[in-house]
């Protein structure tokens, strides 16, 4: 699977190392920004079977109200899904803090995500349920304000 970024990563790897048995052939890309999403998923498509792809959906405007680039960049990802179904694509709304602990965070946000993770079992759970999701784990149920879509007007 693709992650957006930091955060996501160090909450995935979190949930690895605490079930390592269950999680042992879980590949993690990390993509260091909603920007290189596509590249890497374009060689990903070359290689793999299907994956995962995921990332915030950002704010459509910046606190100033002009057009926000990162919500724009949704509609770059659009443009990798498939007939073939090779790629998913799940969103957190409006990013991976916010949707999965309720709150948005500012600074040192792996280390926060980390702290959580360890110290809060529903903080956990939420990741956890999100990781067994995107490997396809039977039963596994998508958390609130994460969506799995295909159409860009879903994210609004």
């Amino acid at each position: 699977m693709i992650v957006e970024g930091d955060t996501e990563y160090t909450a995935f790897s979190m949930i690895k190392e605490m079930y390592p048995e269950q999680y042992r052939d879980v590949q993690i890309i990390r993509a260091r920004g909603k920007g290189i999403i596509p590249s890497v998923a374009k060689v990903l498509k070359q290689f793999s079977k299907s994956f995962f792809i995921l990332h915030d959906t950002d704010e459509k405007t910046t606190s100033k109200g002009d057009k926000n680039p990162a919500w724009g960049m949704n509609n770059t990802i659009a443009q990798l899904l498939d007939d073939e179904g090779k790629v998913n694509i799940v969103a957190c709304k409006t990013c991976f803090e916010t949707a999965l602990f309720g709150q948005e965070v500012k600074a040192e946000k792996p280390y926060s995500a980390l702290m959580r993770i360890r110290n809060d079992i529903a903080s956990r759970d939420k990741v956890k349920s999100l990781l067994d999701y995107l490997i396809g784990v039977d039963g596994a149920v998508l958390p609130e304000n994460c969506i799995h879509w295909k159409e860009i007007e879903q994210l609004s």
